[in-house]
């Protein structure tokens, strides 16, 4: 088994609701934020995303399951919820991860950890099916978790179904469709702000600016993300286009804050938009007792956690 350090920084925010309870809202902001290192300097936080927000939902769902009725206890075997799936499943990368864990014990997996899970995929179209490599990733000292990959080609408008099965038979599931592409976004630079343009997408899952950045302290590269999704809106002309804009210079300054004094170089940026297919939910949309449900927000039959597909487009700038 392989074993990846992961070094994404992101935040949960406004990916998720604002209140899920005192004492769980602490734990979820420890683990999903990164303290400042100078805290009187000014700073904009990172917003979270796609993966980040599966990540931070996971953590959400199991710890406000622990409190619940014995009828359902999460950190234990259930027969009813073997795993959890979250991710997404993207036609325009040639690597897809997704997060599938075990319904277990305890709530992070340990250094040299295994799993007896075997994960597929097939292609409902054509019959294909390919079974998916785990990897285990480090998201903070002695937290890890086990991402599943795979190199199989998806493509737009076709239908996968994603399958996680332990020995003894019991197994989650999920089926998504991809939408169709859309055309790359139109970037175009003003005095101040970058405006956004995108057409061509019915679900708009993610809109958001990633910074490469190298830390030349410690030697490893950093990305840095900024969501933009929920200030994106749909224009009136040309109607359906949905468009946001943002600050370059709002965002170096959070990323020559984070770094304080530390010596670091911008490798690259670039404009990230996905649109989803049809499983796709906007999650601001719902009120935040129905999110703090373990079947109330998820399309994984046996399990839970959610799984969508998408199409997405990146762009320099």
């Amino acid at each position: 088994m392989m074993s990846v350090n992961e070094k994404t920084k992101d935040k949960c925010e406004n990916s998720l609701p604002n209140a899920f309870g005192r004492d769980l809202g602490v734990f979820v902001l420890f683990l999903c934020y990164r303290k400042k290192k100078h805290p009187d300097k000014p700073s904009r936080q990172l917003e979270g995303g796609l993966l980040p927000f599966a990540f931070c939902l996971f953590t959400i769902y199991v710890l406000t399951l622990s409190g619940c009725d014995d009828t359902f206890q999460p950190i234990q075997e259930n027969p009813e919820h073997p795993f959890t799936i979250y991710g997404h499943l993207d036609a325009s990368v040639d690597t897809n991860w997704v997060r599938v864990t075990p319904v277990r014990e305890t709530l992070y997996l340990e250094e040299g950890d295994t799993t007896d899970a075997v994960v597929t995929i097939e292609h409902l179209e054509t019959g294909e099916i390919v079974t998916l490599k785990d990897s285990l990733f480090q998201r903070a000292p002695r937290i890890f978790v086990l991402n599943w990959w795979t190199t199989m080609q998806l493509e737009p408008m076709q239908s996968y179904r994603l399958v996680a099965k332990k020995p003894d038979g019991r197994a989650s599931s999920a089926t998504v469709t991809l939408p169709d592409t859309f055309p790359e976004p139109i970037a175009t630079a003003g005095f101040v702000n970058i405006d956004v343009y995108i057409e061509g997408v019915k679900n708009l899952a993610d809109a958001s600016v990633y910074y490469l950045v190298r830390d030349h302290v410690n030697n490893s590269s950093i990305n840095f993300k900024f969501t933009h999704l929920k200030d994106t809106v749909r224009t009136a002309m040309p109607p359906g286009v949905h468009q946001f804009n943002f600050n370059p210079e709002e965002h170096e300054s959070y990323i020559d804050d984070f770094f304080y004094e530390i010596p670091y170089t911008i490798l690259g940026r670039w404009i990230y938009v996905a649109s989803a297919g049809p499983e796709w939910i906007y999650f601001p949309d719902y009120d935040e007792r129905e999110l703090e449900l373990p079947d109330a927000v998820t399309n994984i039959e046996n399990g839970a956690g959610f799984l969508i597909g998408v199409v997405s487009k990146r762009v320099e700038f």
